[in-house]
């Protein structure tokens, strides 16, 4: 999918049935490093998001959140 209609940014939870979060992070940035990658996790831990932004994540959401509009702002 990621191939037919390159997006602008992609928002992905490490959480993935049968996949490794990082490992998708990292495949998606290497093969589209044009493609944003904001992470959307439960997962607070500094080494968590630590691991995601060295992984190619360029922004990561810390679950819940109180206000959407704090979330993130991209200049598309």
């Amino acid at each position: 999918i990621i191939k037919q209609t390159l997006p602008n940014f992609l928002i992905i939870s490490l959480v993935l049935k049968g996949l490794d979060g990082f490992a998708v992070i990292e495949k998606i940035h290497k093969e589209y490093p044009q493609i944003k990658i904001i992470v959307l996790s439960a997962f607070t831990s500094e080494s968590v998001i630590n691991r995601a932004m060295e992984y190619g994540a360029e922004y990561y959401i810390a679950k819940p959140f109180d206000n959407i509009k704090r979330a993130v702002s991209l200049n598309a």
